[in-house]
């Protein structure tokens, strides 16, 4: 996987970020900001790091959508970089939530 190089994965979590992860054993294991879980995307590798197996890409579309995908209610959604999880249906960001709590 290199930089430029457009990819299709499905993505099974979100990371610490919000952003949609591909599995563990993916190598590299996509981060990819916008995409949720259960997600089917293409997108574009940004960042290959030379320490681990990660990769970082930018969400060029959604073939497949999650069911728990909700249009944003901000307008700014994306653009500012706050509210990552707006696209999230509530009951899953709070799980999500949740599950980040419990592991720490």
């Amino acid at each position: 996987m290199q930089p430029g190089e457009r990819v299709t994965v499905t993505c099974v979590d979100l990371d610490d970020d919000g952003a949609g992860l591909t599995a563990a054993g993916d190598e590299p294991r996509l981060h990819i900001a916008g995409a949720l879980p259960d997600e089917r995307v293409s997108a574009v590798v940004e960042h290959v790091s030379a320490h681990g197996p990660e990769a970082w890409a930018r969400l060029a579309t959604v073939e497949t959508p999650s069911p728990a995908r909700r249009p944003p209610a901000c307008r700014a959604f994306g653009a500012c970089g706050g509210c990552v999880l707006q696209h999230l249906d509530y009951g899953a960001q709070l799980a999500w939530k949740h599950a980040r709590v419990r592991k720490t």
